[in-house]
């Protein structure tokens, strides 16, 4: 059926190179670990993506169910209006 719509926390990066950038290269280790905390990022990037995705697909769906529910109300309230005006005279 349908998936629940919710929402994602903000991601923080933990590298103090982001924050306080050195005047010359940084240890390796560092450069590291920030290029670890990079790749996780980007893959949770993705899989945000992915749900915003598959999110958009699910209001659209809902989206053309409401209309197509509307659209059958009005054919039904013309209907019944057509079913009023029309006179029948039964001679017997």
């Amino acid at each position: 059926m349908s998936a629940k719509l919710s929402t994602f926390p903000m991601a923080q990066l933990q590298s103090s190179l982001l924050k306080n950038t050195p005047d010359q290269v940084p240890p390796t280790e560092e450069l590291e670990i920030l290029h670890a905390e990079l790749k996780v990022m980007k893959q949770k990037t993705l899989e945000r993506a992915k749900k915003a995705g598959e999110d958009l697909k699910t209001i659209e769906a809902s989206f053309r169910r409401m209309k197509e529910r509307e659209k059958g109300k009005a054919k039904a309230v013309d209907k019944i209006k057509r079913e009023r005006d029309c006179t029948c005279i039964f001679s017997g």
